[in-house]
């Protein structure tokens, strides 16, 4: 299976890591096309490997990911 791959550097060609290779799109790949921010590019990540990789443990760094993202994007600030 070929994937393409976001040019993140002109010339230079990245691979794909063994956790993703079953996926159709990388989630570095998705992510930049995107333009999607840390906490968002790393629920991709996580939800992306969990049964490959951490398990429970990926879907929980999601979650965690999730929560900060709402605080940061929809909490009020006290100031």
């Amino acid at each position: 299976r070929r994937h393409t791959r976001y040019p993140l550097v002109t010339g230079v060609q990245t691979c794909a890591l063994p956790i993703y290779s079953k996926l159709t799109v990388q989630p570095v790949d998705f992510i930049m096309a995107n333009n999607l921010n840390f906490l968002e590019g790393n629920v991709i990540k996580y939800v992306s490997r969990h049964r490959a990789k951490n398990g429970r443990e990926d879907l929980e760094k999601a979650i965690h990911c999730l929560q900060l993202l709402i605080s940061y994007e929809y909490e009020v600030n006290p100031d």
